[in-house]
């Protein structure tokens, strides 16, 4: 075995040690069920307009897919659509902000923000019907420390294996898809919605676009004493 596979190897395994299994994700969110009522407004930003309603097949999200399981197309084999209660947390979330590398070192936003960027504000026609990783439920699988931290290919392995723990439940029980804490604005909700049920929630939902750089939140990052001109490559 080359030193390279042994890497992968040794990779593989750390992730696993990290991650709760689809059946322990399953025993410890089935019953765990978190509803947004219509009346909710969302916030859904993102970099091109393309993928307003849906994510990007070619772009995988904190939550997955692992890179190993993209196609030879450079398709990925699902996606999660994620959303925000609010425009700051949609913002970060959607990384039209990015953190500049260091401590201290202030925070950018993305070319591609505001050449391209959109907030999008969603009233979606039924409740929506989620599992929760808030309150103490991340802590009783274990996860609370990592779903916080920077261990994004941990976090994608956790989102490959909490999608096969909701396609354990038939169609009709199965969630809309999940509702998580921000690891970008503490304290705050994010949301991330399965591929089966986005389509049908988006072609019935009371939506409203606008450019990025014409909103109130885009005003608030521009005037930050902390932002800085993004690098020529926006960091990741």
């Amino acid at each position: 075995m080359s030193k390279n596979e042994e890497s992968k190897v040794a990779q593989l395994l750390r992730l696993v040690g990290k991650v709760p299994t689809a059946a322990q994700i399953y025993q410890a969110l089935r019953a765990q069920r978190y509803s947004y009522e219509p009346e909710r407004a969302f916030v859904r930003a993102v970099d091109n307009p393309k993928y307003v309603a849906t994510a990007s097949p070619f772009r995988p999200g904190r939550f997955g897919p692992l890179p190993e399981m993209v196609g030879g197309d450079g398709k990925l084999p699902f996606t999660w659509v994620y959303c925000a209660t609010d425009s700051l947390v949609a913002a970060w979330e959607g990384r039209m902000v990015l953190n500049n590398f260091g401590p201290g070192s202030g925070f950018h936003i993305t070319r591609k923000a505001e050449e391209l960027g959109v907030l999008m504000s969603i009233r979606f026609v039924r409740p929506l019907l989620l599992w929760n990783l808030g309150a103490d439920h991340s802590s009783r699988l274990g996860f609370q420390d990592t779903i916080s931290e920077r261990d994004h290919e941990a976090c994608q392995l956790f989102g490959v294996r909490l999608r096969e723990a909701m396609l354990m439940q038939s169609a009709t029980e199965r969630p809309d898809g999940f509702v998580y804490p921000s690891h970008r604005v503490k304290g705050y909700p994010a949301l991330a919605l399965a591929d089966w049920a986005a389509k049908e929630l988006f072609e019935g939902a009371e939506i409203a676009i606008e450019r990025f750089v014409d909103s109130e939140i885009y005003a608030r990052f521009r005037d930050d004493p902390m932002r800085t001109d993004p690098p020529d490559r926006d960091a990741s």
